[in-house]
């Protein structure tokens, strides 16, 4: 139906999943996308679900770091063995390979403030090919933004070449205008989401969407 319309995950709970399966599916998913996969991950924000699926919510990020860590060396290598602390497994092959190259874009999906969102940044630098934030006011993610060059130039990256994706920007004002503020603050993509999980008024909201916002 659509060459154009890209498909991601908004976003995935790594370290809830298995790193050699989870990089098989994502990889199969950028395939039959023709590389048009993005991978917004997180690591959980619910003590009790962590609980449930066999995390320690303590050492969630640090599982999600070595995680990915793990699947970019699956996604990249003819034979990829590895060798950490939460993750182990030795040469292997993992096919299919993902169709971008040199894989699909991960998005580090985390939000709260305060030193949360300085480790989110952090995070983005070191292992993210961008950042997707959540509800954030243009005027707070041009901060944020600034925050990010900071960091990328210490850490020797180019920001330029970072993703910025507002899920659920803040809208307040003329669409035109506030989709400007947005850019204007670094955002490359609003992701929306809609009001109602209710299949029948999926299409009325996007056709509201695409009308206000697509100009």
């Amino acid at each position: 139906m659509t060459s154009r319309i890209e498909l991601g995950t908004g976003v995935c709970l790594v370290p809830e999943h298995d790193p050699v399966i989870l990089a098989k599916e994502i990889a199969t998913l950028d395939l039959c996308s023709s590389g048009r996969f993005i991978f917004g991950i997180g690591a959980g924000w619910l003590a009790e679900e962590s609980a449930v699926m066999g995390v320690d919510f303590r050492r969630r990020w640090p599982m999600t770091r070595e995680y990915i860590r793990a699947m970019k060396k699956l996604w990249t290598e003819s034979e990829a063995a590895f060798d950490g602390e939460f993750v182990k497994f030795p040469a292997v092959r993992c096919n299919p390979k993902p169709f971008r190259k040199p894989h699909p874009p991960v998005l580090i999906g985390a939000t709260a403030g305060g030193a949360l969102r300085d480790r989110a940044l952090r995070d983005t630098v070191a292992i993210g090919d961008g950042w997707a934030p959540l509800a954030l006011s243009p005027e707070v993610l041009a901060n944020e933004a600034e925050k990010l060059k900071k960091l990328c130039a210490e850490a020797g990256r180019d920001y330029d070449r970072l993703q910025i994706a507002m899920f659920s920007p803040v809208i307040s004002g003329e669409p035109r205008r506030v989709r400007e503020q947005y850019q204007q603050a670094g955002a490359h993509q609003l992701i929306f989401v809609i009001d109602s999980p209710a299949p029948h008024t999926w299409e009325r909201q996007l056709t509201d969407l695409a009308q206000a916002w697509i100009i």
